[in-house]
């Protein structure tokens, strides 16, 4: 069954969503793209199976950097949208970076008339988002932006080639931690392979996680996205946690073999 896939660009974030062809939403995605609008929805779109999908279409808020795409008013989609999904609703209110509206529909359900701001008032939505850090109402980039800046050193897989310039690019922050890429680092040892390589050759057992890989987490990732199955979620967590615990454990049998031909091996061993 083939796919539509539906893109909204506005002042600072992009909607993408995915239906089949009887309009059912398959998979839904949002993310500030500050500025880089391009990449943001290369990396978006790079999630979706394209050989299921038979037709793309934007609205016309965002700027033309899709070619032979065909493009539609954004209050007609938000009005058909609502129409289709939600047949009570009396009226629509939307706040985007720089846009706040109000569509409003009759008792029979029919468009009755739309209100936005007045250029003076230009930039609500950007004033909220500012006011809502100012009280506190952080979102999970915050948290994690403000707990990442709380150490002085990081542990990675190939985090070097991959990890630290995606976060750096998402976060638009500038990650200057002391850096230790296990990929580096152990295949100066002689081990190789991947994470999950390196952790087999070291005798490490992931036990009922040994047959996840990256691609596999992908999948659990969005098939709960598109299903919110919790045991998808669960697992994917169960999984990524494993990541990072034995990225310690790999780090202490990197750090013990680097020392054994040393004199200070049995004073600083870590067992």
């Amino acid at each position: 069954m083939l796919q539509i896939v539906g893109i909204d660009i506005g002042s600072v974030a992009l909607s993408v969503v995915v239906v089949d062809e009887k309009g059912a939403v398959v998979n839904s995605f949002y993310q500030f793209h500050r500025g880089a609008i391009a990449d943001t929805l290369r990396s978006m779109l790079g999630t979706i199976d394209i050989s299921c999908i038979g037709g793309i279409a934007m609205t016309e808020s965002g700027p033309d950097i899709l070619q032979d795409v065909p493009r539609y008013d954004t209050q007609i989609a938000m009005i058909a949208a609502v129409k289709k999904y939600h047949t009570e609703v009396g009226s629509i209110l939307f706040v985007g970076g720089e846009n706040f509206g109000l569509i409003t529909f009759n008792k029979q359900g029919d468009y009755e008339r739309f209100r936005s701001n007045s250029s003076c008032a230009a930039g609500t939505g950007s004033f909220l988002d500012q006011q809502a850090k100012r009280l506190n109402l952080k979102s999970i980039d915050d948290d994690f932006v403000r707990d990442i800046e709380q150490f002085k050193i990081i542990v990675t897989y190939n985090g070097r080639c991959f990890d630290v310039p995606f976060i750096e690019k998402h976060f638009s922050i500038r990650m200057n931690h002391v850096h230790i890429d296990l990929r580096f680092l152990l295949k100066s040892l002689g081990f190789s392979g991947g994470l999950k390589g390196c952790e087999r050759q070291l005798g490490i057992d992931r036990g009922d996680l040994s047959d996840i890989d990256g691609y596999y987490a992908v999948i659990l990732w969005n098939d709960y996205r598109r299903t919110g199955n919790e045991k998808k979620l669960k697992l994917l967590l169960d999984y990524n946690s494993a990541d990072a615990k034995n990225l310690e454990t790999l780090l202490v049998k990197a750090y013990n073999m680097n020392l054994k031909n040393t004199p200070f091996y049995e004073s600083n061993k870590i067992m």
